[in-house]
């Protein structure tokens, strides 16, 4: 699973000869169309609401949400797409689906889990968060990255940054100590706008579950608006 660039059509043709199936998470129809001709098995779609880096590499952020970014790369590309970005229940399932997705990832939901290895103050915070409380910003890693929004992101968000990556190694003192003493206010928090959405901290197993049932519900009401006999 490649998050940030074009794994390129050498790696894939490794990946395949060894029955090891490549999905590449792309913002736009061109890097989808470049990872399809590459030959990745599945595509990624990435709305603007995802939380964690954007997926780009040819241009610019495409700033196009979820509901916008799926149809667009279901309609340009014969590969199954999976959503991701601002999906935390089974009603976000039962949308993508129509838009073109074949499944969804989930992230930001994860994270606000009983089993996920994020500290709890990054937990808390997620529970806390409101829809309009991630930023995307470059101070934590170089790179563009939907995160919420804290005093490190504030007091960096302006500075000047290092090449991707190497900024995340010249804070990493900063962000250690951060976790050490559970600060959240120095410390890196990726999550998507979903944290709006999100508040409770159930078994990842419950999560996936709950999402089955509403996304099952779901259906059956769209059934009965539009078949009233059925």
């Amino acid at each position: 699973s490649i998050g940030l660039g074009n794994p390129g059509d050498e790696m894939v043709a490794r990946c395949h000869e060894r029955e090891i199936r490549v999905m590449a998470m792309v913002t736009s129809v061109k890097d989808a169309r470049a990872v399809a001709a590459a030959g990745v098995d599945i595509i990624v779609a990435q709305g603007t609401e995802a939380g964690g880096h954007r997926s780009n590499w040819t241009e610019a952020v495409e700033e196009a949400g979820t509901m916008v970014i799926v149809p667009r790369i279901a309609d340009a590309v014969d590969r199954p797409i999976v959503a991701a970005g601002g999906i935390v229940d089974g009603r976000g399932l039962v949308a993508v689906l129509a838009l073109g997705a074949a499944g969804v990832m989930l992230g930001t939901r994860f994270i606000a889990t009983r089993e996920s290895i994020a500290p709890p103050f990054f937990k808390q915070s997620v529970l806390a968060a409101g829809a309009g409380d991630t930023i995307v910003s470059r101070a934590f890693t170089g790179l563009p990255m939907r995160t919420l929004r804290n005093q490190f992101a504030s007091d960096y968000g302006d500075a000047p940054v290092l090449p991707a990556m190497l900024q995340s190694n010249a804070a990493e003192d900063i962000f250690k100590a951060a976790a050490a003493r559970g600060d959240a206010r120095y410390f890196p928090m990726p999550a998507g706008e979903s944290a709006g959405l999100i508040d409770d901290l159930p078994p990842a197993a419950d999560v996936v579950r709950r999402i089955a049932v509403e996304a099952s519900a779901a259906v059956r009401g769209f059934t009965a608006v539009f078949d009233p006999q059925a």
